[in-house]
């Protein structure tokens, strides 16, 4: 047997030109069926089936078949209830120093099949299920050539995996939806290429806040909440400045040292506690064009089991995330550029129509002023002949009358101030609009609130400002002025006829900046035309009728360019928006 094992191997590292036409997965699916046709002849084996990690995340899936099939077509790696699973996780390090001299060999209960583990370097990457006429002869057979089976076994795992790693990363569409793509396609590689039981992919918010955007794998819902363990270790490790992986082993029989951040007996016990007993996990960090560093986030691999991790396993992973992180960078920094010509394009038509406005409200004001003049006039004539009782009829028609008349005049006065105001504005001139300064947040914010305050009146919304009066931001006001502007409108609109309507503004220190909250009372933001929450800020998506979908669209954009800053939706029901400022 040793002597065709080693022309196996030999085969798998030298060139085959039959091997070589096919694409990895088959050609790896082929070196696992040649595996098991050597071992049922030659230690006389009436079926054998071979499962591996690496084909899909989070399970051991068969590879390879000869006979009546002993096990189901997958299991997941945690399946605790299937026994060749279950043994694994009972194997101790000690253990491994065993399974790495002869193999892991043991029977199921009394049944005629016996369990062949894959070992290398620390970790059990699969096993085969066997059986024949005379078991102890074949478990004889295997053990004296365990050591040359799994080296060939791990070699062509290894070199299958190292494809995976090679796969092609998605590059399409808006900035959520690659998210979501790279989320979900970087931790399935991750997964399968290390034959881990999962992976997860943590970013970094504008509000330097942790978002898991992808995960893989078997895992629950407690690895990859907010702060709970896994976001402790990647806080851990990005607050660090001298490492930028670390490799945790939660096992009470000890580890072998490998170098990273060192982690504490407390985390590894909260680790330990949510199912996670082995975590690689790696920094996220590209360089920017000024050659400084840039942290993204983290990336990790965890196994439920004991699972031991060696230098290779952290070579090939550090590797993959640096491509990851140049490619996550390059991608943002692409679309980046893409809004901002976007936003200079819908800004040179802003002031285009910042003419038409001025021409237009010129014109309105006019005949604004002249039906709050015929108003004023027709309220003073009606209040005359009232009182020289040339009008006569019921008190309650006089009044009526007399109510109507005076909505009119209230409806002319409001009217004429908002046309002077947009006059205002339209008369602006470009440079004054860009200009930067540092300017108080609770100011702007009042003095949107004044001038919607007829508006506010009318419909009786109550407009309530909370926080630090003193907080002050830097960047065009006037810009930052509009955004408030669009946001408050919105939520009035939300309101609509609702009675009791409530409008909150808050201005709060965070850490790292500000953060400015608006929130109303309205009926929130519809899961129907937006399932995704972000997607309320893609240009030409609205639920208004009559909308344009650009309001939200440029409050990011103006947000982003010109503060540095972020706004998110960040509840439904009631509607929030957060904006993210940097200190001044």
């Amino acid at each position: 047997m040793k002597e065709r094992l080693t022309q196996l191997l030999e085969d798998s590292v030298g060139p085959n030109p039959e091997l070589e036409r096919l694409e990895p997965h088959d050609h790896y699916l082929q070196s696992c069926r040649d595996v098991c046709d050597l071992l049922a002849a030659e230690a006389n084996l009436s079926h054998i089936c071979m499962y591996t990690s690496g084909i899909s995340s989070g399970k051991f899936v068969q590879v390879a078949q000869l006979g009546s099939s002993a096990g189901p077509a997958e299991v997941d790696t945690n399946a605790a209830d299937y026994e060749p699973v279950r043994r694994i996780f009972d194997v101790s390090f000690l253990e491994f120093e065993t399974l790495k001299a002869r193999g892991y060999l043991d029977k199921i209960g009394e049944k005629d099949v016996g369990i062949f583990y894959l070992y290398s370097r620390g970790e059990i990457f699969g096993f085969f299920l066997y059986g024949g006429k005379d078991l102890e002869y074949s478990q004889s057979i295997l053990a004296e050539n365990a050591p040359l089976i799994n080296l060939v076994c791990a070699d062509s795992m290894f070199s299958f995996r190292l494809t995976i790693l090679g796969e092609y990363l998605p590059a399409d569409g808006s900035r959520d939806k690659f998210e979501k793509q790279i989320g979900a396609t970087a931790t399935d590689i991750v997964a399968r290429a290390f034959g881990a039981d999962g992976s997860t992919l943590r970013l970094i918010r504008p509000n330097r806040q942790l978002e898991v955007i992808g995960a893989s794998g078997v895992y629950d819902l407690a690895i990859i909440q907010a702060r709970h363990s896994g976001e402790l270790l990647s806080g851990r490790l990005l607050a660090s400045e001298e490492f930028d992986w670390a490799a945790v082993i939660t096992s009470d029989s000890g580890t072998r040292d490998i170098g990273g951040l060192p982690v504490d007996v407390d985390l590894r016990g909260k680790l330990k506690e949510i199912g996670l007993f082995s975590v690689l996990m790696c920094k996220l960090v590209a360089t920017s064009l000024d050659s400084t560093p840039q942290v993204l986030g983290t990336i990790s691999y965890f196994f439920r089991r004991v699972t031991q991790y060696s230098r290779r396993d952290v070579a090939m992973f550090q590797d993959f995330s640096h491509r990851l992180a140049a490619y996550i960078a390059l991608y943002f920094a692409l679309l980046e550029t893409q809004e901002q010509k976007r936003l200079g394009e819908t800004q040179g038509r802003a002031l285009q129509l910042a003419e038409l406005t001025n021409l237009l409200s010129h014109d309105i004001w006019h005949k604004t002023y002249n039906l709050q003049s015929e108003a004023a006039g027709l309220e003073a004539f009606l209040e005359k002949a009232v009182g020289d009782d040339r009008i006569r009829g019921s008190e309650n028609k006089i009044q009526t009358l007399m109510k109507e008349v005076e909505g009119v005049a209230a409806r002319a006065d409001e009217l004429f101030e908002v046309t002077n105001r947009y006059r205002a504005i339209a008369r602006r001139e470009t440079a004054e609009m860009y200009k930067i300064s540092n300017f108080s947040l609770s100011k702007i914010i009042r003095g949107v609130a004044e001038t919607l305050g007829s508006v506010l009146s009318r419909k009786q919304i109550s407009f309530r400002l909370t926080g630090s009066q003193a907080l002050t931001a830097r960047g065009p006001m006037l810009l930052f002025e509009q955004v408030i502007f669009n946001l408050v409108i919105n939520s009035i609109e939300a309101i609509g006829q609702r009675r009791n309507g409530e409008i909150n503004v808050s201005v709060q220190q965070d850490i790292g900046g500000v953060i400015v909250r608006v929130s109303d009372n309205g009926p929130g933001i519809s899961h129907v035309h937006f399932p995704n929450l972000n997607e309320v800020f893609d240009i030409g998506r609205t639920s208004k009728t009559g909308g344009s979908g650009s309001g939200l669209f440029l409050a990011r954009q103006i947000i982003g360019t010109h503060f540095k800053g972020n706004i998110l939706l960040t509840s439904r029901q009631p509607a929030l928006f957060s904006i993210t400022l940097p200190p001044p």
